[in-house]
This record gives C-alpha cells, sequence and structure tokens, in this order.
C-alpha cells in the first residue's frame, strides 16, 4: 500500500475529515489533499509524525506511514532537509548529501545536543567538555563562536537558545528512529514483524555513539544507547531463536557483543545462536573466552544464563559447518599484534559494518603509520565466525614504487580457492567475473591492504552474495562507489598512552605520567610513532621516558629520533610524498609554511601565488591522499608530524629565495584581509594605511568578525614570526594595527598586548617612527581594557610625540581623544576636557570624521556624569550622524546609539530610550561583540529599574555579566555589579538586599584598585542605599558623608547631588 492510500485509510479509520485532520496538524486543508491525490511527494519525516500524532496511530502503524513514504521517489533530494546521525561517527546529512563538519570543537557541541535532542544543555556542560580544567577566560563567548559555525552548517533555527544552554531541535536525528523502530517492534502483534522492526532498529547503527567525538563517548547519554542497543539486539535474538532464525541473529550478535566482553545475555545470546547454527566449535570457544574475561576482569565464573546456554551447546551432536561446501577454506588474513590495544570504537564499527547482512564493504583510510592494517587484522580476526568459508589476504603494495597489478592478486585469489592455474584466464575481466562468481556462493572475507588506488581495487570486490572486502589506503579513494569509509584518525591520549605502557612497559611509563603525556605530545598521538618510542625506550633501560622526550624536543631533528631499525615515521612519509605530482607536492612543502595550527584557502592561494579554484585542486589531492586534514568551515591543517616532515622537504628543496617569496605572499594575504575586515567591522579605528594587495573582501561585518575569530591564532603566530624575520619585519606591525579594532571589540587583551609588543620590537630595530607610534597606541588601548589606566596614559604620550613627530595627524587626533578619555576615568576632569579640545581641533583640520564623532560622544559622557543630560544627548546624536553618514551599521555606530539611548532614559523619554537601546543592541550581535551587548544590556537594566520592572532589571542585569565574568575586563564587570545591585535594591526583599550590597562591595573594590573615582562613588552610593534600606542608618550617614565629599572635590556634580538626596532623607 503506497503513502497516499495508507494515509487516507487511517484517516478514515480515524472518522476525520480532510479539513478537521488538517486543523489538527497545522498544514493547510489543500496540502493533506495534495498528500492524498499524489501530488505532493516525499513528505518529511517531522510532517509523518505530526500525521501520525493527528490520526493517533500506534508505534506500529507510524512506521509504517513513514516506510510507505520512504517508497515514494523524491523528485529531487530535500536540500533544506537536515539529518544528525549519532549511533556511529557523527554524520549530518542535507537531504541525501552528507555535510563534512570538519574537526572544530563545534562538533563536541553538536555530538553532546544531538545525542538528547531537544532537551537543554547547559553551558556549562559544554564548557565542561570543551576543556575541561583548562576553561579560557573567553569560553562562554567561544562556546557562542561554535554554536554560531554550527548553526551556519545546518541552519539557524536548528540550534537555539535555552535557559542557561542550547538545544538541538531537530526531528531528524537516528537515534530517534531507532527509538521509534524498537517502540514499534514492542507493540507489535506477530513476532515477525517484530523482528523485522529491530533489525532495522539495528541497522541504524554504524558504531559507538558519537564514535569520532572523544570527549562525549563516554557521556551518560551515550552509555545509554549502548544499553538499549544491547537489549535489542538481545530482544533481536530471542525472536530470531523464537522463528528458528538463528542464522539471522549470529552477525549481529557477533558485532555488538564484542564492544561489550563483559555483557553476560549477549553473550549467552551469541553461544546459543552458535551452536543452534551447527558452529558448535565457536559456540565452546566463545563460552571459554568470556569466562575467562570474566575471571581475570571481575574474579566471577558467568552465571546462570550462559551457563546454560554452554551446557545445551555440549548436548549438542557435533555436525558439519554450515559453510558452504564448495572447495578449500582459506585463511590468510595474518593475526594482528599481540599488543594490539584501543580503538574500541573502530573496531566497533568494522564489526556492526561487517556482521550486518548484507554487509558493508569497508575503507579503512588514514595518514602513513595510524594504524590502518593493525585494525583490518583485528576486526578480520573477531569475524571469522560470520565468514565460515575463510578469507583472502593481500599486500597490494600501494604505498610503493610497484603496486600489485589486480590481475596478480585475482590469480593468487582464485588459487587460495581452489582454482587451478590452467583454469585461471588468461583476460582480466574474465578473471575478475570467476572471482565475483566463486564468491558470491561463498562467505568470504577478502582483506585488500595498502590499496592504491580505486581501478586496482574493482576488480577485487567479491561478487554479490555474502562475501565482502576490508580494504585499506593512505588515499580515501573517493573514486570508489559503495564503500563505506572509516576515516582512521590518531589516538585518543589515554590510548596512545596505553600503547606506550604495552611496548615500553607498564611500570615504566607509570614512573612519570607527565612525561608520558609529553611524548605522546611529541609523537602526536601517530601510532608509528608512538611504537618507536616504546621500541626505543625498550631497548635503553638505563632511559627514563624523561630522557627521550629531551631528544625529541628539538623539531628539526624529531624524525630522525622516531627511527628504529628499518621502521621510522620520515620513511612511511616519504612514500605517500614521493607519489604525488610535483605541483602538488611543491603545495605540499610550501603550505607548511603557513603559521598557526590550520589555514584557509585563498590564504594557502597567496602563499602558492595561484588563484582560489587551482588551490582547491591541490588541496583536494593532499586530502584524499591523507596529507593535510580538512579542518572546520573550510580549513585545512596538517598533522603535526607530518608539518615537521613537509618543512623538512620545503628546506631541502625549496631555494631560500623561493621560501621568502611564499611568506611574504602569505603575509600580504593576512595583511590584505585582516584591513578589508577592519574596514567593515570598526571603520572608525584610526589606522596606518595599507595598499590594497590583492581580493579581500567580505559580505558583512559579521562575515569578517567570523574570518578574524577563525584566523587569530595563525595572525599572531603571523606577527611573531615576521616581528624576527629582518625581510619581513615591517608586517607585524602593520597586521598588529589592523587588529586593534577586531581587538577593541572581542577584548582578547592578552593576544592584544602580545601582538602589540611584537609590533613594537620590530618598529623600533626597523627604526620605524609611525610603526612605533602605532604600536604604542596599540599597547595603551589593551592596558586601557584591562583597566590599567596609568600605563595606558604612558603608551598614548609616547605615541602622541611620535605621531606628531612624523606627521601622522589622523593618528595624532586619535591619541588626542584616547588621552582624553584616560584622563576622564582618572577623574582628571579639566584635563580630560582640554584633551578632548585639542582632539577636535586636529580633527576637524584633518578630516577624520571618526576622530571628532569619538570625541563628541566623549564630551558627551562627561556632561551626563555634570547632570547636564540634554547637552550631552546632543553630543551622542552628533556623533551617531557622524558615524552614520561615514560608517553606517558600524560598532562605534552602535555605541554612540546606546550612550543616545542613555541619555533618552535619563531624561524620561523611556519611548525614545528602548528603541536606540534596542536598535544599538542588534547591531552587537550582528556584529559579534559582547563588550557592546554587555553595555547596552547594562542600560537596558537601568531602564527596566527606572520603569519599576524590578525583575526584568535583575535578568538583564544577570545576563551582562555573563558576558562579562569569562573576560578580564574588571571596569566592565565592575559597573554591571553597580547596575545589579541597583536593580536587586529595588526588588525589596532580604535576600536581594544582602546581594546588592555584595555587588557593590566587590564593585567598590575593584574601582579602587583601578583607579576609578567616579565608579568607586557610584558604588559608594549603593552601599548606603543598601545600608539605609537595612535599617542601618548611622552606617548609611557616614558612608554618604564620605561620598558626598569625594563627589565634590571630584568634581562629579551629578553623583554628588545623588549623595545629598541621601543625606537629607536621613536628616529627616
Amino acid at each position: 500500500m503506497d503513502f497516499a492510500t495508507q494515509l487516507k485509510a487511517y484517516r478514515e479509520k480515524a472518522g476525520l475529515t480532510q479539513r478537521e485532520l488538517a486543523g489538527r496538524t497545522g498544514l493547510s486543508t489543500a496540502a493533506i489533499r495534495d498528500l492524498e491525490q499524489r501530488r505532493s511527494r516525499a513528505p518529511r519525516a517531522g510532517s509523518i509524525r505530526t500525521l501520525a500524532a493527528a490520526l493517533g496511530l500506534s508505534p506500529a502503524e507510524t512506521v509504517a506511514l513513514r516506510d510507505a513514504a520512504g517508497r515514494v521517489p523524491p523528485e529531487k533530494a530535500p536540500d533544506g532537509e537536515i539529518s544528525v546521525g549519532v549511533l556511529g561517527p557523527l554524520m549530518v546529512q542535507r537531504g541525501t548529501t552528507e555535510t563534512a563538519l570538519g574537526t572544530g570543537r563545534h562538533r563536541v557541541v553538536l555530538a553532546r545536543l544531538a545525542l538528547t535532542p531537544g532537551v537543554a544543555v547547559p553551558r556549562d556542560e559544554l564548557i565542561d567538555l570543551l576543556w575541561g580544567n583548562r576553561v579560557p577566560p573567553t569560553a562562554v563567548n567561544l562556546v557562542q563562536t561554535h554554536v554560531s559555525r554550527l548553526r551556519r552548517l545546518l541552519s539557524p533555527e536548528v540550534v537555539v537558545l535555552a535557559p542557561g544552554g542550547y538545544r538541538l531541535v531537530l526531528g531528524e536525528v537516528d537515534q530517534t528512529t531507532f527509538r521509534e523502530l524498537t517502540g514499534a517492534a514492542r507493540a507489535a502483534d506477530r513476532p515477525e514483524t517484530a523482528l523485522d522492526l529491530l533489525g532495522q532498529a539495528l541497522d541504524r547503527w554504524r558504531g559507538e555513539p558519537c564514535a569520532d567525538v572523544e570527549e562525549v563517548r563516554g557521556h551518560p547519554a551515550a552509555a545509554a544507547l549502548l544499553q538499549e542497543r544491547a537489549a535489542a539486539t538481545v530482544r533481536y535474538a530471542d525472536l530470531a531463536d523464537a522463528l528458528s532464525r538463528n542464522e539471522l541473529a549470529v552477525p549481529r550478535l557477533t558485532g555488538v557483543a564484542a564492544g561489550r566482553p563483559l555483557d553476560e545475555p549477549l553473550h549467552a545470546r551469541l553461544i546459543a545462536a552458535l551452536g543452534a547454527t551447527g558452529q558448535r566449535a565457536a559456540a565452546l570457544s566463545a563460552y571459554h573466552d568470556l569466562r575467562r574475561r570474566l575471571r581475570e576482569e571481575l574474579g566471577v565464573d558467568p552465571g546462570a544464563e550462559v551457563a546454560e546456554a554452554y551446557r545445551v551447546v555440549l548436548r549438542q551432536e557435533p555436525a558439519a559447518d554450515v559453510a558452504a561446501d564448495t572447495g578449500p577454506r582459506p585463511w590468510q588474513a595474518p593475526a594482528p599484534p599481540a599488543d594490539f590495544t584501543g580503538r574500541r570504537a573502530e573496531v566497533t564499527t568494522l564489526l556492526d559494518l561487517l556482521c550486518r547482512r548484507p554487509a558493508t564493504a569497508c575503507l579503512v583510510s588514514g595518514v602513513a603509520g595510524v594504524g590502518k592494517t593493525t585494525l583490518a587484522l583485528r576486526a578480520a580476526q573477531l569475524v571469522r565466525s560470520a565468514y565460515p568459508d575463510g578469507q583472502l589476504y593481500v599486500d597490494l603494495a600501494g604505498a610503493g614504487a610497484r603496486p600489485l597489478a589486480a590481475a596478480e592478486a585475482l590469480a593468487r585469489f582464485l588459487r587460495a580457492l581452489g582454482v587451478e592455474d590452467r583454469s585461471i584466464p588468461k583476460d582480466d575481466e574474465e578473471r575478475a567475473a570467476l572471482f565475483r562468481s566463486i564468491t558470491a556462493e561463498r562467505r568470504v572475507l577478502v582483506v585488500l591492504d595498502n590499496a592504491r588506488d580505486a581501478p586496482q581495487v574493482r576488480p577485487l570486490l567479491p561478487g554479490a552474495g555474502g562475501s565482502v572486502a576490508l580494504i585499506t589506503s593512505r588515499w580515501r579513494l573517493p573514486a570508489l562507489a559503495g564503500v563505506t569509509v572509516l576515516g582512521l584518525a590518531p589516538f585518543s591520549p589515554d590510548e596512545a598512552a596505553g600503547l606506550l605502557a604495552v611496548t615500553a612497559g607498564a611500570d615504566r611509563v607509570a614512573v612519570d605520567p607527565a612525561a608520558v603525556a609529553e611524548l605522546v605530545a611529541a609523537c602526536a598521538r601517530l601510532p608509528i610513532a608512538l611504537r618507536v618510542a616504546g621500541a626505543r625506550l625498550a631497548n635503553r633501560p638505563g632511559w627514563t621516558v624523561r630522557d627521550l622526550v629531551d631528544r625529541l624536543a628539538d623539531q628539526r631533528g624529531r624524525l630522525a629520533e622516531l627511527q628504529v631499525g628499518d621502521v621510522g615515521v620520515a620513511a612511511s612519509f616519504a612514500l605517500s610524498y614521493l607519489e604525488l605530482p610535483v605541483r602538488t607536492a611543491r603545495a605540499f612543502r610550501l603550505l607548511a609554511l603557513l603559521p598557526g595550527t590550520d589555514f584557509v584557502a585563498p590564504i594557502a592561494a597567496a602563499t602558492l601565488g595561484l588563484d582560489v579554484p587551482g588551490t582547491m585542486r591541490e588541496l583536494d589531492d593532499l586530502i584524499n591522499g591523507n596529507l593535510l586534514e580538512p579542518a572546520t568551515d573550510g580549513r585545512y591543517r596538517y598533522h603535526d608530524l607530518l608539518r615537521i616532515f613537509a618543512l623538512g622537504r620545503v628546506e631541502a628543496e625549496e631555494p631560500a629565495g623561493r621560501r621568502a617569496e611564499a611568506v611574504r605572499n602569505m603575509l600580504d594575504g593576512y595583511l590584505t584581509r585582516a584591513a578589508a575586515a577592519a574596514e567593515l567591522i570598526y571603520p572608525s579605528m584610526v589606522r596606518l594605511p595599507v595598499a590594497a594587495t590583492g581580493p579581500g573582501a567580505f559580505r558583512d561585518a559579521a562575515e569578517a568578525t567570523a574570518w578574524l575569530d577563525d584566523e587569530l591564532p595563525a595572525l599572531v603566530a603571523a606577527i611573531e614570526e615576521a616581528a624576527g624575520r629582518v625581510e619581513h619585519r615591517a608586517y607585524a606591525w602593520r597586521l598588529a594595527d589592523q587588529l586593534r579594532g577586531y581587538f577593541f571589540t572581542r577584548r582578547h587583551s592578552a593576544a592584544w598586548l602580545a601582538t602589540g609588543r611584537a609590533g613594537l620590537a620590530a618598529a623600533e630595530t626597523a627604526g620605524d617612527g609611525l610603526g612605533r607610534a602605532a604600536m604604542h597606541q596599540t599597547i595603551g588601548q589593551a592596558q586601557w581594557s584591562l583597566g590599567q589606566f596609568v600605563p595606558a596614559l604612558s603608551e598614548y604620550e609616547r605615541a602622541l610625540a611620535l605621531a606628531e613627530q612624523h606627521g601622522w595627524p589622523d593618528g595624532e587626533a586619535y591619541l588626542l581623544h584616547n588621552i582624553g578619555l584616560v584622563q576622564s576615568l582618572l577623574g582628571r576632569l579639566p584635563e580630560a576636557r582640554a584633551w578632548y579640545r585639542r582632539a577636535l581641533a586636529v580633527s576637524r583640520a584633518c578630516g577624520c570624521v571618526h576622530v571628532e564623532a569619538a570625541t563628541r560622544n566623549g564630551l558627551g559622557i562627561m556632561l551626563v556624569e555634570d547632570g547636564r543630560i540634554a547637552a550631552g544627548a546632543e553630543h551622542f546624536d552628533a556623533a551617531l550622524r557622524i558615524s552614520l553618514q561615514h560608517a553606517n551599521g558600524s560598532h562605534a555606530s552602535a555605541g554612540y546609539r546606546s550612550n543616545l539611548g542613555m541619555a533618552m532614559r535619563l531624561l524620561g523619554r523611556m519611548t525614545e530610550a528602548r528603541e536606540h537601546l534596542e536598535k544599538s543592541l542588534v547591531a552587537f550581535v550582528e556584529n559579534r561583540s559582547p563588550t557592546g551587548q554587555l553595555s547596552v544590556l547594562d542600560e537596558l537594566s537601568q531602564m527596566h529599574a527606572t520603569l519599576g520592572e524590578h525583575d526584568a532589571a535583575v535578568d538583564t542585569a544577570r545576563r551582562a555579566l555573563a558576558l562579562v565574568r569569562p573576560t578580564r575586563d574588571q571596569r566592565a564587570q565592575a559597573v554591571l555589579l553597580v547596575t545589579l545591585g541597583n536593580a536587586l535594591l529595588g526588588v525589596r526583599s532580604p535576600a536581594a538586599r544582602t546581594e546588592a550590597e555584595r555587588c557593590f562591595a566587590e564593585a567598590y573594590a575593584t574601582s579602587e584598585q583601578l583607579s576609578y573615582p567616579s565608579l568607586r562613588i557610584r558604588a559608594g552610593l549603593g552601599l548606603a542605599r543598601a545600608e539605609l534600606a537595612a535599617g542601618r542608618g548611622a552606617e548609611a550617614l557616614l558612608r554618604a558623608r564620605v561620598i558626598h565629599a569625594e563627589a565634590v572635590a571630584g568634581d562629579f556634580p551629578a553623583l554628588a547631588e545623588e549623595a545629598g538626596r541621601i543625606l537629607g532623607s536621613l536628616s529627616r
């Protein structure tokens, strides 16, 4: 029955008209009619669930309706339909096309959200998963960045904000389908139906949940899914036994039981199923293996269920194996190394693929030395009972100069399968056809190790039937269709340490865990490197782990140290490198010169002197050869040891001039794009001029900010590297200068200071006066952002002298403004006004409208603090108009609008205040500026308090504090603590009053430390109000007197007036 017929039948059974069903589902009547008349094809799973709920369908009926929909051929793949898979390696599909996720931390966020779809995941839990005990100060902002990347990859509606965290809003998650199918199986009336439904459910599994996301593999939600799978497998085996279909259960049990070596109910079913299918020897072996494991690991014997299964097998008559008696049964696959360790998730994934029916051909692909062959041989060993007709094995020598011809491999296979030499066809195609015919009638595992390319592999794939191929290759073989690719990554840190313990000795490794961790990092968790390191330690009993770590400290000599006998990392990499075309090998070498851990195609193109499409082709070839890894959002990176190898090749094969040219091209690319980003994000930030040297435009400020977020580590590394090279040092201060606006909005203070100091050192060495001026300005602004006003003032004064000396009027105007700002923060108000007046005069004379706007804004703030709010509003309005005319949508415009909203609030014009503040907040969110957002939230909280909306005032202030807490911006944090304290006082409860007093006290102490007098006075006024509200009038009176005197002495008339009001209320 097709979908349309089934839907109509269910609707009529429910007694509903099309209109009534439409009303229950939120769909239109026309949509229901089109579905029933086959005019609307391939309905989505979400719509089917909505229909099923409205019709009151049982789980089995829901599955039947969905399966009927799945048989409707879609007119085209629905591009917008997104599905996420967690039952195996993390996977995202859009329609039928898999979406590349890369390897960034956003994958961890997605994996965690997808393990519990629809459920809010606290932000703190995400932070703990991402960084553990090493939480960066900007963790909250970084989580927001990772979520933004997910939204760009998937859809903005898929990941939504939830109270305190985020949740995934997506119906298409494979675990949801798995649970629906198992639920339908429980509700099924007939065992045959239940068995079929459970089979469909188990087929959704591809391995351990999120097997390639180490951070969530042990999560309780993942463990719960594994338990559900085991229970479903046990139920499947029981149904298969009841229906005398045990042969269906054996491969499923084999795959799942291998990943749960101590699960007695699973192993009891496996033993019984093997016995029931005539595999008595395999059943007895499975029992004894389980008994040994239970004794070794738990000190117990198998329970009653396993013992009964064993007794049943013992009572069975020995029978011929159920394998087809059609010739020899070759067992060619070598045993894996006796010290095989780790790879639990990957082994489980392979067993799932090889043990399902029909089995799926697998390609294990990865960088040289990552353990592809070892993993394949381990999997072959574990699935022996599922392939009773034997295992074929061949080393195809794909990484060497002479790959084995497919025809020769076929001849070897055919002989092993009993075909005499004279019967082996001479024609290659006939030879392959005969091989397919023989393997189609048998259940044989064909292990094709070290494959070179798809043409070599295709003739060696077995025929349709019970046989399957397991392939390993250094290349990804994208031209090989119908194969599931398992990309093999380096070991996890724990797996790496485990391999060292096996090879070097557990006692030796346990002595110095810190050194072991460093050794694992030096080996980049690559199994071949770890094996060599372990062997070197085993051969040198007098060495400690620390001794070897010290020998590996020099990157230039590290690969030479990772060599023992004829086994070495460099030799393994060289086999892949030597097979590259000339142009691709050049790209592999030169791109290793890029700083940072990863890079994007445009920067790679600049480095290579190619266009972006040509560069993409080279990058794709390197990825297919596993010599480069796709990272996140179109980014690429080397494995750590491969980068060292590539740097060795570039030094050996590229003349110094070419290397310098490539670095210069790279720095030009970064400078051009950084300047373009700065012009979009913060055009009002005065910078040294940069001549355009190539394309670098972004669509908008959000895209520019995202690029800078992604590139920041590389940009910092580029600046520090350029500062140390005579021929490139000018790039150090020019790049650092272009990043100032970004640092201003993002408050990455440590990177801001580091790049400024590197740039200053380079400019001083070069004797460049403008470079020195720009870098003193950069360092000063970084110190200002940290509340270090006195050191900032010193840097500004040095910069101003240099700007005047070397004829930089825009810089001179900007520095005059900055000095005025710091003077005002230090409470030196007459001096601040004088500096601001000079800034206005110079900015108008040189036509620097951005500095004029910033100075008008600064004067406005001073006027508001003087109590002259209307005059301040005029300055804010003027600044906003100038900024909108010359830099519409910029960060500065949003800041001026926020201040205008503040003035409107203080003037009691709440409608205008709300409008300005909300527009400003939207702009800061779009520009991804947390500092801007928190300043607007501060104002909105005060607006709510003025309107008597005290709960909203508290919530808004807390939201702002959540943004600022992870940063080092003590000044902003103290300001918000005062705002939160005032909001809490409005709640009028003892608990809120106590918390308010703590907020004011912390703000007071911070403002004293920062030498920020106006804020200290505001915090002191808050403390006086809190003491008054608590009935401690004497304390409040004393504090108000001191604060009033400080406000008068500091020339803060508005604050003095407020203190006077408190004194007046206490004297009545």
